[in-house]
C-alpha cells in the first residue's frame, strides 16, 4: 500500500486556538488547617490574568470562613491564609466566591449568631491581599436566611439575593452595592410581590447580572400548590442595578403535582437569560430537567421544553455568540450516575443531541461542575467507586467533541469530594476539591492550562485501505505512535504509545494528554494536539503514524 510522508510545514493547517495540556501538575493543598481539625467545601474563582482565589469552611476558630489566593495561575500561595471573621458568629452553609478583572473579590455566605441567620459580605480591592467583612441586610429582622446567592458586574455593582422566613421561607429580598461592595442600600428590597402564608415556600433564590444594570433572579415558588406542596419557577427582574423590582412571572406552564427544585440562572450583556430546573412529576414519578429563555431581557419567555425524564442538579452557561451549554446529573441507572450535556448555538431556540460527558458511571449526584468559556468547555466532578475520586474533561470546540478520556485530577486521591471549578477567559481549569488522605480534610487544588501551542489540523485524504500516513515535526526526544484501537467503544477517539522516554526525563509520553479525533464524516480529517513536558523547558521529537490495514470502523 502506497506510503505518504507528510513534513509539518507548509503543507499543515494551524488552526488558532491554543492546545490543551490537561492537569499534568502537582496537587497543591492551599490550606494551612492543623491536621486534627478540618477544611472544607473549596469553592473557587479566578480572572482572566492568572489570579486565583479558594475560599472555604474552616474549622478553626469554631466554625468560620478562610481563604487563600495565587497570582501566578495557582503556581504558589499565600504562605498563611486570610480568616474572614465575624465577630461572634458560626458559619453554616452558602459559601460563594466572586472576582471581577480588577482585583475586586467578592465572598458571601450565611452565619448563625445568637440562634440567628445573616448574611455575611467580605471583599477585597487589592488582588486578595486586604479583606473587609461586614453583615449585609438582606432580610426583615428577626427572621432567618435560608439561601443567598450573589453576582456582580465590572464596574463596581454587586447584588445579594435571599430567601427568609425560618423553616418556611415567606419572601426574597435583595441588598445591592454600588461600589465594590463597600457599602449597601439602606435597606432590603422585597423581590416577590405577593404575600405568602403558611407553606408558601419560595427558596433556592439564583440570581445573574449583567453590565447595564440588568439583575435577574429565579426561584423555586410554593404559591400554587399548597394542597399538595408543589413547587413551580418563578422569576423576576431590574433594570436599575436591583433598586427596584418588577412584576413576578411564573415560566412554566400549568401542571399537576410538579415539584420543582434547583433552578440555575445564566444571563449575558445581549438581554438573554436562560433558567434550567428540575422537577419531579407526581403523576408518572418521573425526574424531568427543563429549560426556559428569554431574548428581551425577561419580559417573555416564550417556551418551556425538557431534556430527559431522569435527570437531577441541572446547570446552565451562558457564552457569547448565542452559545448555552447546559448539563444535568443522568440518574436513570441510579446508583451509577453520568453527566450528560447539550449545547445551543441560537441562544436556545435549539439545542444539539446529548453527549455523556465521562466514560465511568459512578458520579455522585450533586458533586459536578459546569464552566464554560467562549468556545471551550470544562466539567469536573467526583466518582464514588472504587473511592472518592476527581476527575475532568474538557472541548474545545463547544462541547462537540470532549477528550478521549477521563483525567484523574486529584491523582487517585483517597475521599476526594466536593469539587468546585473557576476557568479564566483563556481557557485555564482551575480545580478545588477535599481530601482527608491525612489526619483531617483540606483543601487542594491543580491548574490545568492550555500551553501556549497552536492546535494542528492537518488535512489529507486519508481513506480506509490507502496505506499509512506519517506526520511529524524537528523536536529532539521523543517517538509516538498512532494505533488504530479505539479509546472507548462508540467514539473516533485514538490514543497514542510511545516505547521510549520522553525529553530525557523518565516520563513516558503517554503523560502528555495525548488526544486524538479522527472524523471521516468532516472531510476526511485528522485533528490532533501535541504539547510537551512542562517539567523541562526542552525540545521534544514527536513522530506521529496513522496506519490502516483495509478496515476501518466509525463506531
Amino acid at each position: 500500500m502506497k506510503k505518504i510522508i507528510i513534513a509539518l510545514g507548509l503543507g499543515v493547517v494551524l488552526a488558532a486556538g491554543t492546545a490543551w495540556a490537561g492537569f499534568d501538575g502537582p496537587n497543591i493543598r492551599v490550606d494551612h488547617e492543623p491536621t486534627s481539625l478540618n477544611a472544607v467545601k473549596g469553592t473557587v474563582a479566578a480572572d482572566n490574568a492568572g489570579h486565583v482565589y479558594v475560599a472555604w469552611e474552616d474549622e478553626r476558630s469554631g466554625a468560620g470562613v478562610y481563604l487563600n489566593y495565587s497570582h501566578d495561575n495557582g503556581g504558589t500561595w499565600q504562605s498563611s491564609d486570610t480568616f474572614l471573621e465575624i465577630p461572634g458568629s458560626s458559619y453554616l452553609k452558602g459559601l460563594k466566591i466572586l472576582t471581577d478583572q480588577s482585583g475586586h473579590v467578592y465572598v458571601t455566605w450565611i452565619y448563625i449568631l445568637n440562634s440567628a441567620k445573616y448574611v455575611a459580605f467580605g471583599s477585597s480591592s487589592d488582588y486578595g491581599a486586604t479583606w473587609s467583612t461586614q453583615t449585609v441586610n438582606v432580610g426583615e429582622p428577626g427572621w432567618w436566611v435560608d439561601d443567598v446567592d450573589m453576582d456582580h458586574d465590572e464596574s463596581g455593582h454587586v447584588c445579594l439575593a435571599a430567601s427568609e422566613g425560618g423553616s418556611f421561607p415567606l419572601n426574597l429580598y435583595s441588598n445591592c452595592s454600588a461600589d465594590y461592595g463597600a457599602t449597601w442600600m439602606g435597606t432590603h428590597v422585597k423581590i416577590n410581590t405577593n404575600n405568602p402564608v403558611g407553606g408558601q415556600t419560595q427558596r433556592s433564590i439564583q440570581i445573574c447580572m449583567d453590565d447595564g444594570g440588568h439583575v435577574y433572579s429565579a426561584w423555586a415558588d410554593g404559591r400554587d400548590g399548597v394542597s399538595g406542596g408543589w413547587k413551580y419557577v418563578y422569576f423576576n427582574s431590574s433594570d436599575d442595578y436591583g433598586e427596584t423590582w418588577g412584576q413576578e412571572q411564573r415560566i412554566e406552564p400549568p401542571s399537576f403535582a410538579k415539584h420543582a427544585g434547583g433552578p440555575q440562572i445564566a444571563c449575558d450583556n445581549g438581554g438573554n437569560v436562560h433558567v434550567i430546573w428540575h422537577s419531579f412529576d407526581g403523576q408518572s414519578y418521573q425526574d424531568y430537567v427543563y429549560y426556559n429563555h428569554s431574548a428581551d431581557y425577561g419580559v417573555t419567555w416564550p417556551s418551556r421544553q425538557w431534556f430527559t425524564t431522569t435527570g437531577a442538579y441541572p446547570q446552565v452557561q451562558a457564552a457569547s455568540g448565542g452559545r448555552v451549554y447546559v448539563s444535568w446529573i443522568d440518574i436513570s441507572n441510579a446508583p451509577y450516575h453520568t453527566i450528560r450535556f447539550r449545547r445551543s448555538t441560537d441562544g436556545g431556540n435549539s439545542f444539539d443531541s446529548e453527549v455523556q460527558i465521562n466514560t465511568s458511571h459512578d458520579t455522585e449526584q450533586d458533586h459536578y461542575a459546569l464552566k464554560a468559556a467562549g468556545n471551550k468547555v470544562g466539567a469536573l466532578w467526583e466518582n464514588v467507586e472504587p473511592w472518592e475520586t476527581i476527575y475532568a474533561k474538557y472541548s474545545e470546540d463547544g462541547g462537540v467533541t470532549w477528550q478521549a478520556e477521563d483525567i484523574d485530577v486529584s491523582n487517585g486521591g483517597y475521599n476526594s469530594d466536593f469539587p468546585d471549578l473557576a476557568m479564566s477567559g483563556g481557557g485555564e481549569m482551575y480545580a478545588v476539591w477535599q481530601d482527608n488522605h491525612t489526619a483531617g480534610y483540606n483543601i487542594y487544588f491543580k491548574t490545568g492550562s492550555p500551553d501556549g501551542q497552536a492546535d494542528v489540523s492537518v488535512f489529507q485524504d486519508f481513506e480506509p485501505g490507502n496505506g499509512s500516513d506519517e506526520y511529524g515535526w524537528a523536536y529532539t526526544g521523543a517517538t509516538a505512535e498512532l494505533s488504530t484501537e479505539q479509546v472507548h467503544g462508540g467514539t473516533r477517539a485514538w490514543k497514542v504509545s510511545s516505547g521510549q522516554m520522553f525529553a530525557g526525563t523518565g516520563l513516558q509520553s503517554q503523560t502528555q494528554r495525548w488526544d486524538m479525533d479522527f472524523r471521516p464524516d468532516i472531510n476526511d480529517r485528522l485533528t490532533f494536539w501535541v504539547w510537551s513536558d512542562p517539567a523541562t523547558p526542552a525540545d521534544n521529537t514527536v513522530l506521529l503514524k496513522l496506519s490502516d490495514t483495509g478496515t476501518f470502523s466509525t463506531g
